[in-house]
């Protein structure tokens, strides 16, 4: 599942290869990008099992036990999309955080660039989330409720916090 990522820089080997342990609450999600800057998000289903229901998100989820994230990311997509990127991903951000009154443990979720040129929505097939949508910078804050970590992510892809005027 993962042969197409074979042309990982050594840092991101290293990160990414190391398996998530039982109890450790990892996600691995792909900021899937075209030359302009577009990216490609998700719309989660609004349902109670789901975190953040209704908002936007980066394709991706949660790394199981024994995985590695880039195994991870290579399943989610899979599940979300039915696809595998033909470019290796490459690490681009790990961000962690307190679980924040949802429960008292550290979340960690990487954020892996999979560069797609171009970027078409027939080229993909929705398995998972509510929507599908390309989506440029100067639409985001305006158009899509995106999740807050997701947020911050596309902040640094874009440098910029991009929700100011």
């Amino acid at each position: 599942m993962t042969e197409g990522f074979s042309a990982l820089s050594p840092s991101t080997r290293a990160l990414v290869n190391v398996p998530v342990k039982p109890g450790e609450d990892v996600s691995a999600a792909a900021i899937i990008h075209d030359n302009a800057g577009n990216i490609l998000l998700q719309l989660r289903e609004d349902l109670p099992k789901v975190a953040f229901g209704g908002y936007w998100g980066l394709f991706g989820g949660r790394v199981e036990a024994g995985e590695t994230p880039l195994i991870g990311l290579a399943r989610e997509l899979q599940e979300e999309l039915s696809a595998e990127p033909a470019v290796a991903p490459d690490l681009f951000s790990t961000i962690a955080w307190n679980g924040g009154g949802i429960g008292d443990v550290v979340r960690t979720r990487h954020y892996f660039l999979v560069p797609i040129n171009p970027l078409r929505l027939s080229e993909f097939e929705l398995g998972e989330g509510a929507d599908i949508a390309i989506a440029a910078a100067a639409e985001v804050p305006h158009t899509y409720n995106v999740m807050p970590h997701d947020h911050l992510a596309l902040s640094m892809f874009w440098g910029s916090v991009y929700s100011s005027p």
